[in-house]
């Protein structure tokens, strides 16, 4: 059970605890799906390099080549920024 003291400390700051709230939810939110998307991005680029590599076109293996490794250097970049940040606070 929450005691009185919780509560009357909690009541004047609950606007912006709701605030904090809603912006973790929100960032982590779309976050989460940016990294999604940015994975299967890296995932079918090298996947059809690979493909196309087999299969001799070798303007196709380039270009899709270059897509999977600028998405394999996003998704490593998006996880040592947020080791970055959890360190920071």
């Amino acid at each position: 059970m929450i005691s009185a003291a919780v509560l009357a400390a909690s009541s004047s700051s609950d606007h912006t605890i709701l605030q904090n709230i809603g912006e973790v939810v929100l960032v982590g939110s779309l976050a989460g799906v940016g990294i999604a998307i940015a994975f299967s991005l890296m995932i079918r680029g090298f996947l059809v390099a690979g493909t196309a590599r087999r299969e001799g076109r070798s303007g196709v293996w380039a270009a899709n080549a270059a897509m999977g490794a600028i998405f394999a250097v996003v998704c490593v970049a998006a996880v040592v920024g947020a080791i970055a940040v959890m360190l920071q606070h």
